[in-house]
């Protein structure tokens, strides 16, 4: 259950929890449920955990305690891969580097970003696109084969996810893989510091914005502390539920399907009383991809609300506005 306060309501939300293991059945008829229950809530809420999804609770157990051995170094060594250091968007972020809620302070906290990790003479590592650089790892012990891995597995069960979400918006099953087999997808790290460290009142854990991309596949640990707004304008609390992730919507999606999938506004709260860590993907198609408003998409009457797009230009303009150029913005 989510709570929430809406003037002096108390009102609570269930956000819906989808269990995608029939994705797995080669057999698309006993998808149509599931193709169903995605449609439903990520037109409604533009959210929804995941269950089903087939990661091994090990996998992820080895993700956070990766994250946080890096997290533990001193920062010294965490500057030998900050993102300054990088060909692009990989690498670190110290905490105040990211400000995603003008009018609020930084946020409080710092990450570590990686992607498709290409090797140096790959055509498209030495091209000056910050999308497909290589990835610039910590001198930990498995640090790099625990990330890649997951990001891996993450990747193989994002694209079943939209195969079912291009099923539910009237396009063959393949429309997305098509366009995903050269992603510029991002896994990221986020450690955020409690509110002992807060420099101000109102300084945020991460200050409310809504997701570039595509998609975002959440996990986070136990400690709590993210907020969705609801349609109507209050935010709920989308506590961690065991064994799930939550797949949010992002710009992209929601110009694809002409805001029939929602973009949602999130925030994680600064009032932490310890660190909270969490681990987004944000799944991104080529760099190349035109993002077109689907013609299904578009109601009898009605026009297509945004113009195309070309993805990569699309997110490294937002990224280049959040940070005039130096940084990344996709928590």
């Amino acid at each position: 259950m989510l709570f929430g306060k809406f003037g002096k309501e108390l009102l609570v939300e269930t956000l819906p929890v989808v269990n995608i293991a029939p994705l797995q059945d080669p057999d698309t008829t006993k998808w149509e449920g599931v193709i169903r229950e995605i449609d439903h809530a990520l037109s409604t809420y533009g959210l929804m955990y995941v269950a089903g999804h087939g990661i091994d609770k090990a996998r992820i157990s080895d993700l956070y305690s990766s994250a946080q051995k890096f997290f533990a170094q001193d920062e010294t060594a965490k500057h030998l891969v900050h993102m300054k250091k990088s060909q692009g968007y990989r690498g670190w972020s110290p905490m105040g580097s990211e400000n995603l809620e003008k009018g609020l302070p930084a946020d409080l906290k710092e990450s570590f970003d990686l992607g498709v990790n290409l090797f140096a003479d790959h055509p498209d590592s030495i091209s000056d696109n910050p999308f497909y650089c290589p990835n610039i790892y910590p001198d930990l012990d498995k640090f790099q084969e625990t990330v890649e891995t997951y990001f891996d597995e993450l990747m193989s069960v994002a694209l079943k996810i939209l195969q079912a979400m291009a099923l539910a918006l009237g396009q063959e099953q393949d429309f997305f893989d098509k366009r995903f087999d050269h992603s510029t997808s991002i896994l990221r790290m986020l450690h955020y510091f409690p509110a002992s460290h807060r420099s101000v009142p109102d300084q945020p854990g991460a200050g409310a914005h809504t997701d570039y991309g595509c998609l975002t596949i959440l996990s986070q640990d136990e400690v709590g502390g993210l907020q969705v707004q609801h349609k109507d304008g209050h935010w709920i609390d989308a506590p961690p539920i065991h064994g799930c992730y939550v797949v949010n919507v992002g710009d992209m999606m929601a110009r694809w399907s002409n805001d029939r999938y929602k973009s949602t506004l999130h925030r994680v709260t600064g009032d932490l009383k310890s660190d909270r860590y969490s681990v987004p993907f944000f799944v991104e198609p080529n760099y190349d991809t035109t993002v077109e408003v689907f013609e299904s998409c578009i109601k009898v009457g009605e026009q297509a609300k945004y113009p195309p797009i070309i993805s990569g230009k699309w997110l490294a303009s937002r990224f280049d506005a959040a940070y005039n150029g130096d940084g990344l913005d996709v928590s």
